[in-house]
């Protein structure tokens, strides 16, 4: 048996990630009452007050310290913050990707895109097929045989430019940075909003 305080700590930062007790002790191979009861204790007869626990099996602690938060872990329908999306979807569109040819990759309407973007928060599934679509597209040019294609990257620029959305190349860490690389934090809320 080991000490059970750093094992929670790590639970906590699972949980607030958007994994919960149940999704762990699936991923890590443990039991759900021992993700449970780290997390919020056990009752405590006759009292019935909460009790966290002090100590934890070496195994199931070595389990649970080995999962690493990660998008890919959540459930597809556990919802999870939508800004990665978002600044993926902008990114594309700064590019000269339309919203409509992004959302026929994203397989969906561009009105269901349209509202995704003003969401904030999306399923775990959703997100990862916007990184994919984006994984795909973020460094290739947008067709331009045509006038209309013409057009409609000079409209998507435009409306990145407006919008004050940026490129793929921005970001350093498209999900977590506060803002784009190379803007103060004050032009980048100035243009973000």
């Amino acid at each position: 048996m080991i000490d059970a305080a750093p094992v929670r700590k790590h639970l906590r930062i699972l949980n607030s990630y958007g994994l919960g007790y149940e999704r762990i002790a699936k991923l890590a191979g443990v039991r759900v009452w021992t993700v449970r009861t780290l997390l919020v204790g056990r009752s405590s007869a006759p009292q019935g007050k909460r009790v966290l626990q002090v100590t934890v099996p070496q195994y199931e602690a070595e389990r649970i310290l080995a999962l690493q938060p990660d998008h890919a872990l959540l459930a597809d329908a556990a919802l999870m913050p939508a800004v990665g999306a978002h600044r993926r979807v902008q990114a594309l569109v700064s590019q000269g990707w339309s919203l409509a040819k992004i959302a026929r990759e994203l397989g969906i309407k561009p009105q269901s895109l349209s509202a995704m973007l003003n969401q904030a928060g999306v399923r775990a599934d959703t997100h990862r097929q916007v990184v994919s679509v984006y994984d795909s597209l973020w460094n290739v040019p947008p067709p331009q045989a045509t006038p209309s294609e013409r057009g409609a990257v000079s409209r998507a620029r435009g409306l990145a430019a407006t919008r004050g959305w940026v490129s793929p190349l921005a970001w350093d860490d498209i999900d977590t940075d506060v803002g784009p690389h190379g803007l103060s934090g004050l032009s980048w809320s100035r243009l973000a909003a």
